[in-house]
């Protein structure tokens, strides 16, 4: 009896253990995906939530690819592609000056938001970008990747 209990339990380790290894971890370029959502969505996000009458709170966990897929398909039709600079030329006391630019498709208008990121919430990306001597690095983000689009 104690061999039987030792053997399933060797055997259900060991799968754990495999499971663990062969888990899909997010690529670094996912990883950077979400990272620069987040500061889109620092910058638009109450707006966005006003125009898309959601709250907060659930256009954040949409546009950051957990939640609804059809919000975060109307926030894509919304606003489309979002141009997202970072300025390290004047990185100033830990923090990077950033310009979000978004042009609205419902209105024709465009937006510019400019804020001071702190250093540690600069995607990992870009932040390897500055640290190799790129003064500017411009990114681009969509609520809805080109995989989401297609169905």
């Amino acid at each position: 009896m104690l061999t039987c209990a030792l053997v399933t339990t060797v055997i259900v380790v060991g799968g754990i253990l495999v499971l663990r290894r062969h888990r899909k971890r997010p690529s670094p370029g996912s990883r950077n995906t979400y990272q620069l959502g987040k500061v889109v969505l620092d910058a638009y996000g109450e707006d966005w939530s006003t125009r898309l009458g959601q709250p907060l709170t659930v256009l954040r966990r949409a546009a950051l690819g957990g939640g609804d897929q059809e919000l975060r398909q109307a926030l894509d039709k919304l606003v489309g592609p979002v141009e997202v600079d970072f300025d390290g030329a004047a990185k100033s006391g830990g923090s990077v000056p950033v310009t979000v630019t978004v042009a609205y498709s419902d209105d024709r208008t465009q937006s510019r938001a400019e804020m001071m990121l702190p250093w540690d919430l600069v995607p990992e990306l870009v932040r390897a970008d500055l640290i190799r001597g790129r003064t500017t690095v411009s990114q681009t983000w969509r609520a809805a990747p080109a995989t989401d689009q297609a169905g």
